[in-house]
Order: C-alpha cells, then sequence, then structure tokens
C-alpha cells in the first residue's frame, strides 16, 4: 500500500516544481497540437507508404521531403520510419544505387536506437538487411 506524502512535503515539492509545470491550459494547448501534429505525420507516413506500393517514387520522395521539413522543429516521432521510407523510395526509384538509401537506413537506425524505438529500428533493420543481401554483403 503507497502512503501519502506528508503535507509538508507536498507543499515544498509543488512550490519547487510550480515553474517547471506548465498550467493547466499551456498543457492542454500542447497536448492538442502535439496530437494534430503526430496525427499529421503518421498520415503523411501513410501517404508516402502507399505512393511506394504503387510505383510512384518520385510523389512518394515528395512527400517524405515535406514530412522531414515539418518535423525539425516539432515532435520526431516518426523520424526514423520517415528515414527508413526515404531510403526504401530511393531504392525502388534506382536499385543500381545503394549508397543513398544505405545512408537513409543508416540514419534511420540510428535515430530509432538513440529514441529508443525499437520497432522503427527492427523494420530498419531488416531494410538493411534486404539491401545487403541484394548486393551481396555477408556483413
Amino acid at each position: 500500500m503507497l502512503h501519502p506524502l506528508p503535507d509538508w512535503l507536498r507543499r515544498n515539492l509543488e512550490q519547487q516544481l510550480a515553474p517547471a509545470l506548465p498550467t493547466p491550459a499551456l498543457r492542454k494547448l500542447r497536448e492538442e497540437r502535439g496530437t494534430r501534429f503526430v496525427g499529421a505525420v503518421k498520415e503523411t507516413k501513410g501517404r508516402a507508404t502507399r505512393q511506394l506500393t504503387n510505383g510512384r517514387n518520385e510523389a512518394g520522395l515528395q512527400v517524405i521531403d515535406k514530412a522531414l521539413e515539418a518535423i525539425q522543429g516539432g515532435e520526431r516521432f516518426y523520424e526514423a520510419e520517415l528515414r527508413r521510407l526515404q531510403g526504401e523510395l530511393q531504392l525502388a526509384q534506382n536499385s543500381h544505387s545503394t549508397s543513398e538509401p544505405e545512408k537513409c537506413f543508416m540514419l534511420s537506425h540510428k535515430i530509432a536506437l538513440c529514441q529508443k524505438a525499437n520497432l522503427f529500428a527492427f523494420r530498419t533493420a531488416i531494410s538493411l538487411a534486404r539491401l545487403w543481401r541484394q548486393l551481396g554483403r555477408t556483413k
């Protein structure tokens, strides 16, 4: 069973943390803005994926570039997945040039590991492994 903090300790902590805690109105605004932004990036990711499956690689790359521009100053939750999709689109566009897609995959994997986004790291590792298998690399 958890015991509540004594009143004197709770008040002291509240006073010390008050400047760091946003007001309820500011907290609500941040939550709404964040939800809308993450939703927009997720929708953009979906559009880019559809472009990839439909073979419209150039249009997909344009969508990814716009999404990457949008996340530069804000929420970067989907950055690793966007970079992975960028690599997939570049590879589909020109399968002979593999250096750029490989750079995208490596960057995506690094970002995913830094964010501890294991699903995105795993998806990127699979994409990178497919590329290396295509090139005949074993390590």
